[in-house]
């Protein structure tokens, strides 16, 4: 990585004035071709590295791969599919609605998972036309891989990579500057993110969290399914009823497969590590006590640990209610939901971008939330072009207007919307309208009652007068 920030800066924006990205309508796909094919080409090499540098098992990284490989494949379809300009109507007249490039765009990641952060940003980027300076702070083997095997098959004008301090960024040299960093390397950033053309997104923080809710319960596959998917969770919240089953089951799980994981350190009071992963605390019976963390501290902790943690708990009541107290939850799944009520009740309350049901999702992606489109034909990517990109708008056809006083003003918006109707009698009937109805229907039929009652006993009465 010879290449200085400065030079690339240079050569970037040389490449964009001469409408490098923009001028050829095939450019985007043809590079997201070349990602897509060498990725393909290099990924024992990949993988490799990923295993031995970064601290996840190799089935999270080969997921995270699947992932990676999918999102360029389903950049590439989109590019290639036939697009119409999205129209649209407003007071100012008819106009229809893109997206266009930034410019020189500096993606800067020091995130340790580079599949998802580094080259996923990249490929979205690519997409989006921009000229790009895929930057990081540090130097690994993954970086020097990535430029050696990948990216010298792309275009080395407008894709470059390199590796600079943060006193050699100058904002004022990149049209769009995107920071993703640690949670922890925030306020190193601060400065810089107050920017107005400079984004910050955070490659952690976000928890995943699997709830076990209360009723009969198939304890061996629930046990199978989180120990599996162990690396999609931060914790486990169980009810109190299947706590200990579970944590036997999760423990003969995770012998019987054999994991080799050296063992996480978990510094929390009262907690007890049940497998080289999987950590537990009586999370019930410490709500009593008022020095007990709170739900969001535990969590942090968990996840910076690299460790999963098993909370007892007593209802779905509780475990909902400190959860909502938590705004970073990036996914919620509701294992074993004892009733439909409860599915409702937890995805009305559950305050997560992704709500599953019984079974815990494998990926999740991380920028979901930015995603704007209401409806499309492929799938959602992880980092989508529009974050790298800027809605262009062009008017068709204005609205011509003669009005030059008050009065024609306020005239040519108050005829505009009609007036909304009123409703037929008895077409919608409040809380209130039916218990009124319900009393005089019951007063109806005690009067009625009492009429029949007082006839017979006045006919009673007078059969019995008359015979006497």
């Amino acid at each position: 990585m010879g290449v200085t920030l400065r030079a690339a800066v240079e050569a970037g924006r040389a490449a964009w004035l001469a409408n490098l990205t923009i001028a050829e309508k095939a450019w985007p796909v043809r590079q997201l071709y070349t990602l897509y094919r060498m990725l393909l080409e290099n990924r024992e090499d990949l993988l490799e590295v990923c295993n031995r540098d970064f601290s996840h098992e190799p089935i999270f990284w080969e997921r995270e791969f699947a992932s990676l490989v999918e999102d360029i494949g389903a950049l590439i379809l989109s590019l290639e599919a036939p697009t119409t300009p999205a129209i649209g109507k407003s007071h100012f007249g008819t106009f229809t609605t893109s997206l266009r490039p930034r410019g020189v765009s500096l993606i800067l990641s020091t995130s340790k998972n580079p599949l998802r952060f580094v080259l996923a940003p990249l490929a979205a980027s690519i997409a989006a036309r921009n000229v790009v300076i895929l930057g990081t702070t540090r130097l690994d083997k993954f970086w020097s891989l990535i430029e050696q095997k990948v990216l010298t098959h792309l275009d080395t004008f407008a894709i470059q990579v390199v590796v600079a301090t943060l006193s050699d960024i100058s904002p004022e040299h990149f049209d769009q500057i995107y920071i993703i960093a640690e949670d922890e390397d925030r306020e190193k950033y601060s400065e810089l993110i107050k920017l107005p053309h400079v984004s910050w997104h955070q490659a952690s923080g976000a928890f995943k969290v699997a709830v076990v809710d209360g009723g009969p319960l198939n304890v061996s596959s629930c046990a199978s399914e989180i120990s599996t998917k162990h690396d999609q969770l931060t914790s486990v919240i169980v009810q109190d009823e299947h706590f200990n089953s579970l944590c036997d089951a999760i423990c003969k799980c995770m012998v019987n497969a054999g994991s080799n994981t050296k063992t996480l350190s978990l510094d929390l009071p009262k907690c007890r590590r049940l497998t080289s992963i999987f950590y537990t605390m009586d999370w019930m019976g410490l709500a009593t006590q008022s020095s007990t963390p709170d739900l969001h501290f535990l969590l942090q902790t968990a996840q910076r640990a690299g460790a999963v943690l098993l909370l007892k708990s007593s209802s779905l009541e509780q475990c909902l209610d400190s959860l909502c107290q938590i705004s970073n939850i990036a996914q919620a799944t509701l294992l074993n939901p004892r009733s439909k009520e409860h599915e409702r009740y937890f995805q009305d309350w559950a305050r997560s971008t992704v709500v599953a049901f019984r079974s815990i999702p494998s990926s999740v992606p991380e920028v979901i939330t930015y995603y704007s489109g209401a409806t499309t034909d492929h799938p959602i990517t992880t980092f989508p072009p529009a974050l790298f990109a800027i809605t262009h708008v062009e008017v068709v056809e204005c609205v011509s207007t003669t009005a030059d006083t008050p009065r024609a003003i306020r005239q040519s918006y108050e005829s505009r919307f009609p007036v909304p109707k009123q409703e037929a009698p008895g077409g919608r009937i409040d809380f209130f309208v039916q218990v009124d109805c319900a009393l005089k229907a019951v007063g109806s039929v005690l009067g009625l009652c009492v009429l029949v009652g007082a006839w017979y006993t006045h006919k009673a009465v007078r059969t019995s007068y008359f015979s006497a």
